[in-house]
């Protein structure tokens, strides 16, 4: 348990490191890589979903903190509700996987996490902050394909 724990913490650290405006945007293409080997070897549900609640959590908490200034109840409910969305994408990747195959889990995690992100910016609730292609938003020379693919062009993973 102590393992995944580290493995899920250090997933968020390196999330929250790549994170702008002062991060190392180059490492949000491996910050789920943690993840991705928990993804590959839990064997349960309740397994997969605590320890992408916990790394997400920790990442939307370090991330999101100054909402806080604006109201304290704000940025509870924000990270509450990003981090349990988030979970739920591992969890609906894994569900797959669990009845199917690792192959189709994995690509079910592309088409959960993009469709994840695509109507978390549309819906009422948006909340673009997060969404993983933002990470190069300090570095424009770096994502010059945005301009054909959006932001979710960067979550091809």
């Amino acid at each position: 348990m102590f393992k995944k724990s580290l493995l899920s913490l250090f997933s968020a650290f390196l999330l929250l490191v790549s994170w702008p405006p002062n991060g190392f945007p180059l490492l949000s293409l491996i910050a789920f890589v943690p993840l991705f080997y928990l993804f590959s070897t839990l064997k349960t549900k309740k397994e997969i979903y605590f320890y992408s609640f916990l790394s997400f959590l920790v990442w939307n908490i370090a991330t999101t903190f100054w909402i806080m200034h604006a109201s304290m109840f704000g940025m509870v409910m924000a990270v509450l509700v990003n981090t349990l969305l988030m979970s739920f994408v591992f969890l609906m990747a894994f569900i797959v996987k669990s009845r199917f195959d690792l192959k189709r889990g994995w690509w079910a995690m592309l088409c959960f996490w993009l469709c994840f992100e695509y109507i978390h910016l549309n819906w009422d609730l948006s909340w673009p902050w997060l969404t993983l292609g933002n990470s190069f938003s300090s570095y424009p020379m770096l994502i010059q394909w945005y301009e054909y693919t959006g932001v979710l062009g960067a979550c091809g993973f």
